[in-house]
Formats: C-alpha cells, structure tokens, sequence
C-alpha cells in the first residue's frame, strides 16, 4: 500500500470515531482522498513528491497544513461508505439490535457538514502554499505547476472585453486569446474594434 499522510489516531484527534472500527477500514478511505481529492490540490507532481520524497515526520509544519484537508475528506467518504460491505451473498448494510440506521437525508446533511470543513481546510493548504513566506518555490517547485498556485502564469490571466452599445473594444490579451482558441468567427457577429 502506498504512504498514507495520516493515520486513523490523526482522524481521531479532530472527529468523533469508534475505537470499534479498525484501522484497516479507515486506510482504503485515506488513501482514496489522498489520491483523488489532495492530488486535484496538489497537482501531480508536486502530489507525487509528497508521497515519495515528504515524510509527515521529516515536515511537520507541511502536514500541519494539508492534515485537516485531509481528515474531513477521509471522514466524509468513511461516512458515505463504512455501513456497507460486500459479503458473498451480495451488498449489505450491516447493523444489529442495538443501532438504527441513520435517515439518508439526515446522513447527507451531516456529510455535507463535514465537507464544508474540508474547504476550509483547503482554502488554508492553498493560502499558506502561496503564501511567500513558505517558501514553495524554493522548497516545493512542483507546486507551481499545481492549479492552486497563485503564482503559475496563466494564459488567460488579464483578458478584458468591454462592451459599450454594440461596440466592443478587445484588449491586447483577449485578443490573443480569441486568437488562440479560433474563435476569430465571432468577428461577424458584432461589431468587434480590433
């Protein structure tokens, strides 16, 4: 199994979760969120240094950042998923005489909950990412090539059209842009001032 950035006693510090269920459920969900939620964050190379070359132990202060990212995405999946397992009879949801199944909807809410927990904690990751006092460029260079970084050039970055009646004026970069994409076409359409 590939490095795991958190441990089920990471999830346990910042959600409520059954000493019952083991370690081994949990880490499929943790690698799960680390593979398509963080990596969507991180972008694949810099994703792809973390779990190679980054030990949680080695950068503290890095994990701190991306943990409660992490532990809400991890707990929503676990939510989603943890009633139901496959047995040889088919797919079942398991209970016994002391629990209810919770309602869907009521469920739903409580996962989107914790999935509004995890923007926030994304939101912190990508600020503190671009923040020049960590460093990323120096310290994490493949975080420039991620989606997040406030500091990649964008090709589309400062495209201004203004419309005043039927006239619109294209500045320089728009018209690289409508350039770019084809779409010159549209010249006919309305009185575009080039």
């Amino acid at each position: 199994m590939a490095l795991l950035l958190i441990s089920p006693s990471d999830i346990r510090k910042y959600r409520t979760l059954s000493i019952n269920i083991q370690d081994e459920r949990i880490d499929p969900f943790i690698l799960e969120a680390q593979e398509f939620d963080l990596r969507k964050v991180c972008g694949d190379p810099f994703y792809e240094k973390l779990v190679e070359e980054i030990s949680p132990a080695n950068y503290p202060e890095l994990k701190a950042q991306y943990e409660g990212f992490l532990i809400y995405k991890t707990y929503a999946r676990l939510l989603r998923h943890n009633q139901v397992n496959v047995t040889a009879a088919g797919v079942v949801y398991k209970t016994n005489e002391f629990s209810n199944v919770v309602p869907q909807n009521e469920l739903s809410k409580y996962i989107n909950s914790v999935l509004d927990g995890s923007k926030e904690y994304e939101r912190r990751f990508i600020k503190y990412m671009n923040a020049s006092t960590t460093d990323a460029a120096t310290n994490y260079p493949e975080w420039l090539e991620s989606d997040c970084c406030s500091k990649k050039s964008r090709t589309y970055g400062g495209t201004r059209i203004s419309a005043v009646g039927n006239n619109i004026k294209v500045t320089d970069a728009a018209k690289d842009l409508v350039n770019q994409r084809g779409l010159d076409s549209l010249r006919g359409k309305r009185n575009i001032d080039y």
